[in-house]
């Protein structure tokens, strides 16, 4: 059987980009020491956790379902 990633679609990225913002400036929002774990929520490789999920609604003016559609 054939190993395969489930990715978390989401539009992550685009709101971002759309505040003008780099991941690096997002870590620093979340309190993380860097932005390896933005990345992976960007490329659906994860997602955060309910708390980190409101935080970013916050930074992006966006309610959970537009950053997560398919939630």
């Amino acid at each position: 059987m054939k190993n395969t990633k489930f990715l978390h679609p989401n539009t992550l990225k685009e709101h971002r980009l759309k505040a003008g913002l780099t991941q690096r400036q997002v870590s620093s929002y979340m309190g993380f020491n860097s932005e390896d774990r933005i990345s992976r929520w960007e490329q659906g490789q994860s997602i955060p956790n309910i708390k980190n999920l409101f935080k970013l609604s916050e930074l992006f003016n966006a309610n959970p379902g537009e950053l997560y559609p398919e939630l």
